[in-house]
């Protein structure tokens, strides 16, 4: 995941950069895949790092390479076959088994760079012999039709020796694989009035009792979009730690209450950049 200046100078200066690490690990038909989350949403500054750390890690989870966006050509200062470097125009699965890692560029406005590499989380995991939870598919889309319809090629096959040791068939969803100790969640609710908290509990009693499997993973994400991606209003009511818990609470709604501390707001300025 590049940086991605978009610039005729800045471009060439990156990539050759890439080619110089990469490139002698790497083949023509084998090639380096780079991106740049820029060509999506252009600049953001202070953000642009952060940027391409997401849309690394959600290359990783679901095992996809995006393409590149609006890209054409490319720069006459980057031969990109000769340095074996491939810059994607169409989505693509993960073209391997076994782990997957991204490298992220990121240049600062100040002539600050930084470089991290992530590993997906399902296969540190297990690598490593550790229970954690994750959302990482186990095999890339493509790669997984193939297994499943009993077609494998050499390179798969060999991956599939290397002391991976699960079940390429199960748990395509970000499952880990073996049992996890179930945890308490909690669930908020959050309306301008009581009215409204009652009306966000007849819709998500309705809705969980026509969802026919709920899986661990699906309470863990209800409970962190309830209380960290929704605005938070006046009016609170706080639900049970488990599935049955959370529909007989709904189903029989808990008195809600209303916050009684004013938040206070602080805004921090670093200072830092000429920009500011």
């Amino acid at each position: 995941e590049g940086h991605g200046t978009g610039t005729a100078v800045g471009d060439p200066i990156e990539a050759e950069a890439i080619k110089l690490v990469f490139q002698s690990h790497r083949s023509r038909e084998e090639p380096m895949y780079v991106g740049a989350v820029k060509s999506n949403i252009g600049h953001l500054e202070a953000a642009a790092g952060i940027a391409g750390v997401i849309k690394a890690i959600l290359c990783l989870e679901k095992g996809v390479i995006p393409p590149n966006a609006d890209f054409r050509t490319t720069n006459p200062r980057i031969p990109a076959d000769e340095w074996n470097l491939k810059f994607p125009t169409k989505a693509m699965p993960w073209p391997t088994l076994g782990l997957r890692r991204a490298s992220v560029n990121s240049f600062g406005y100040g002539g600050t760079n930084a470089h991290v590499v992530i590993d997906d989380a399902y296969n540190y995991l297990r690598q490593r012999q550790l229970c954690g939870q994750h959302n990482t598919v186990e095999v890339p889309p493509a790669i997984e039709s193939m297994l499943t319809n009993g077609k494998t090629t050499p390179d798969m096959t060999t991956d599939l020796n290397r002391g991976n040791d699960s079940d390429h068939h199960g748990h395509v969803n970000g499952g880990v694989g073996y049992e996890l100790e179930v945890q308490p969640y909690v669930f908020v609710l959050s309306a301008s009035d009581p009215a409204g908290i009652e009306r966000l509990a007849s819709a998500y009693e309705d809705y969980l009792s026509q969802t026919i499997e709920i899986s661990p993973d699906y309470l863990r994400n209800l409970a962190y979009t309830l209380s960290a991606k929704r605005s938070t209003l006046p009016w609170k009511m706080y639900n049970a730690t488990s599935l049955e818990g959370l529909r007989s609470s709904l189903s029989r709604l808990p008195v809600p209450a209303r916050s009684s501390v004013i938040p206070k707001l602080n805004f921090i300025f670093s200072g830092h950049g000429a920009q500011w």
